[in-house]
């Protein structure tokens, strides 16, 4: 069926999923249809009672609150999936603040046939003084632009954000047909896992459908004041870095797909060459501090990052061999 169906995620969001629904209850969608499908994921808190004491179900029917007892943000979207009934899906967290056009910018962006994904920026939004560091670290908290362009064609690059992905439902029953599985997951509860958002849309991609990113429209992302912490940074680089050896399948066969192979690309489908490659990396990185060409803030993240994907890829090496020969099925 057209139209928009909106997503959002809590886990414990008591005190700031009011604010998110006041700004969903904001939407100016005329001749659009569009439902919210909100996602109790397994919260300990009142987080289901704030919302439903909150929205005026008389005047908007079109909430739906949905208890998912299992954790972790990849299976509380995957229920939100199952439960929508509209054929794009907008992924929206639950400390993201949207305009008013959201779901109108979306469902005119989707007309057009070869969006198959759409991300856009996100503003961090704050009430108390940043860190010095922030500015520079800003995308590890799906901030900032991505890309500096109006509108575009980002297929090549792959990514968007999460927060604020917008995606055709059919991509979901395309994946199901093919008994696709998931290498990665995101966030379960407070363990900064990673990843879950980049695999669907390099997952996307490899299906044929183009990626788009936006800067017309962007959400407003609340960050409060305990996530905003250099641990947290540092947590989130491991879980990052654990991500990045499984990108590594899915773009060598995007680049298959396309003709764009090299030998050094058929090289690192052996465990061993990317493990090396990181291990020479950091020793690389090791230098160049001790020669003051590099910030030892830097150095601190990115070796976190290259340590993360040696643990990850000596940990699951078996799984990611026979990853090239499983997402050859989807090509």
């Amino acid at each position: 069926m057209k139209g928009i169906s909106l997503i959002i995620c809590c886990y414990n969001s008591e005190e700031i999923i009011e604010q998110t629904l006041s700004y969903v209850d904001k939407q100016v969608a005329h001749n659009v249809n569009w439902e919210v499908i909100l996602i109790d994921n397994n919260s300990t808190d009142n987080t289901t009672a704030v919302v439903n004491s909150y929205w005026n179900f008389e005047k908007r029917p079109n909430l739906k609150v949905i208890k998912e007892p299992k954790p972790g943000l990849s299976n509380a979207r995957m229920r939100g999936i199952e439960e929508s009934q509209y054929d794009v899906i907008s992924f929206v967290d639950d400390d993201n603040l949207i305009p008013e056009n959201w779901v109108a910018y979306i469902h005119d962006v989707f007309q057009k046939q070869e969006v198959g994904v759409l991300g856009c920026t996100s503003i961090g939004k704050f009430n108390y003084e940043v860190p010095a560091w922030y500015e520079k670290h800003k995308l590890s908290f799906a901030t900032g632009k991505l890309y500096d362009i109006d509108f575009g064609n980002v297929t090549y690059a792959g990514l968007v954000y999460g927060a604020g992905m917008s995606m055709r439902k059919e991509i979901f029953r395309k994946l199901e047909e093919k008994n696709w599985e998931p290498y990665l997951s995101d966030r379960v509860g407070k363990k900064q896992s990673g990843g879950g958002d980049s695999e669907l849309t390099l997952v996307s991609r490899l299906l044929g459908y183009q990626i788009f990113y936006s800067n017309q429209i962007n959400t407003r992302h609340l960050i409060k004041k305990d996530r905003l912490t250099w641990d947290r940074l540092k947590a989130m680089t491991y879980g990052f870095g654990e991500a990045d050896v499984f990108v590594l399948p899915y773009t060598y066969h995007y680049k298959k797909s396309q003709g764009e192979t090299s030998f050094l690309d058929e090289l690192r489908k052996k465990w061993w060459v990317n493990y090396l490659g990181k291990k020479v990396a950091l020793s690389i990185l090791r230098i160049k501090k001790s020669l003051g060409k590099i910030a030892p803030d830097e150095f601190e993240i990115a070796k976190i990052r290259n340590q993360a994907f040696c643990d990850s890829i000596l940990e699951q090496k078996n799984t990611f061999q026979q990853s090239f020969e499983e997402l050859s099925r989807l090509r």
